[in-house]
């Protein structure tokens, strides 16, 4: 019985996290704009839908919205390529860069999908590392993030920023602010780290290695 529990979890674990995964990205996607399409929905003859199969309207709404950000990206990654449009991208970095707290979400999220999605790729976290979380007796996986700001590492020195996922969830986390000398460095691949996260700690990159 126990052998048979610990396989079918074994089976379904990978596909439930996997789902839970899909299913947070899409939310975030479309949760802006599904609403606005189901109203498009039931507002042009499909309203006895909306009454009676809310959940179907939704789902089909996610979906459309889905499609259509689909080509909307192929439109703009085209329109991206030609001269006229470059101009419009960077008046528009200039609008936002002008608008307070609209600039900085702007920035961060223009930087973060440059670094993820450009050719020459950069590499997003300097490596792995274990820190005392969430308190001193505990160690946590964590990844090297960038330097602080100046204005906290002038008021206290040697600090490096520390990004810790969390699991089986490693989109969230925690930034925190370590000493250096609290910080202590692996040799795990970042990739490695997270499929530890996702497992819960039941995948081990060794077992990997040596089959």
């Amino acid at each position: 019985m126990k052998k048979t529990f610990l396989a079918g979890l074994a089976t379904l674990l990978p596909i439930t996290i996997t789902l839970v995964v899909v299913v947070f990205i899409v939310d975030v996607l479309t949760a802006p704009f599904a609403g606005m399409v189901s109203d498009f929905i039931t507002g042009h003859g499909l309203a006895e839908l909306g009454s009676r199969h809310k959940y179907i309207l939704l789902f089909v709404s996610r979906i459309i919205v889905l499609i259509l950000l689909f080509f909307l990206t192929l439109f703009l990654g085209f329109l991206g390529r030609r001269i006229f449009f470059s101009w419009i991208i960077k008046l528009t970095d200039r609008i936002f860069a002008k608008i307070p707290f609209i600039k900085t979400i702007y920035r961060i999220s223009r930087e973060v999908s440059s670094s993820v999605f450009s050719e020459r790729k950069k590499q997003l976290f300097k490596g792995t590392v274990t820190v005392p979380f969430p308190h001193e007796k505990t160690r946590a996986m964590g990844l090297l993030s960038g330097d602080p700001p100046e204005e906290i590492t002038e008021k206290k020195k040697d600090l490096q920023s520390i990004f810790i996922p969390t699991a089986p969830h490693p989109i969230s986390g925690f930034l925190v602010m370590y000493q250096k000398d609290e910080i202590k460095e692996t040799n795990l691949e970042t990739e490695d780290l997270l499929k530890f996260l996702l497992s819960c700690g039941i995948y081990h990159p060794e077992e990997e290695k040596d089959a």
